[in-house]
């Protein structure tokens, strides 16, 4: 059985050009047609919709009105998808054996990993 090269797969790691955070935030506020927001929350920053208005219109059947097109539960495929553009974010990391996880610092680096892992 052949291992894969880590030293290759590293060094091409270091040539993706990731997005930033910044990008990213950008990019699910502009996916959310600007209804969502970033705040502090208990030392880590969340996403929340601007409104109350806002939660109560999707989830009485406001997202069967946005998108007629879709065949089964709207919030379901609205988590979906969004948990899928985080694992796409966070796809590139490679766990390290040598050591334990520090939690903090993954959740510092991707800070949309909670709402992955949870989704």
């Amino acid at each position: 059985m052949n291992l894969p090269d880590t030293d290759k797969f590293d060094a091409e790691l270091e040539e993706l050009e990731l997005p930033t955070h910044n990008t990213m935030k950008k990019r699910v506020v502009s996916l959310s047609g600007s209804l969502v927001k970033f705040k502090q929350h208990e030392k880590q920053e969340i996403v929340q919709f601007i409104h109350q208005s806002v939660n109560d219109f999707l989830f009485q059947d406001g997202l069967d009105f946005l998108d007629t097109m879709i065949r089964c539960n709207p919030i379901g495929q609205g988590h979906n998808y969004l948990s899928v553009i985080c694992a796409n974010y966070i796809g590139i990391i490679r766990p390290d054996d040598s050591k334990k996880p520090d939690k903090k610092a993954i959740q510092t680096q991707f800070p949309f990993v909670d709402y992955t892992v949870r989704s």
